[in-house]
């Protein structure tokens, strides 16, 4: 069975880094949102058994869009997708709910490793 993810970052060539991290794998992408009222309305409409979610983002940063999907579901399995000077941001997160962070830039397989763990 194929994980399916939401990727959420609000630049496209990080969206794009982890897609092509995921492709080839027990993940399945069904959707990507470049800021966190996308990804928002994306779980609610879709409820995907992963969101790997950006911090830094316009309209709704990632921090609100992690409460709001919670709220919406509080099993969700969120796993933040930070740049490396967002480690504080990252610790609120998890306080918050988020199963785990993976830090850009980052490996392939890192990705992986992680959301194997947050789903686990």
């Amino acid at each position: 069975m194929a994980y399916k993810i939401l990727v959420c970052d609000s630049m496209a060539y990080y969206r794009m880094i982890a897609c092509d991290a995921l492709k080839d794998s027990e993940y399945c992408v069904i959707g990507e949102a470049n800021n966190g009222r996308e990804a928002v309305e994306f779980y609610t409409k879709n409820r995907p058994d992963l969101v790997l979610l950006g911090i830094t983002m316009p309209e709704m940063d990632g921090i609100t869009a992690l409460k709001k999907i919670l709220e919406i579901d509080k099993t969700a399995v969120v796993v933040m997708h930070a740049a490396l000077g967002q480690q504080a941001q990252a610790d609120k997160c998890i306080k918050l709910g988020a199963k785990s962070a993976v830090f850009k830039p980052y490996f392939p397989k890192r990705l992986l490793e992680t959301l194997k763990k947050a789903l686990s």
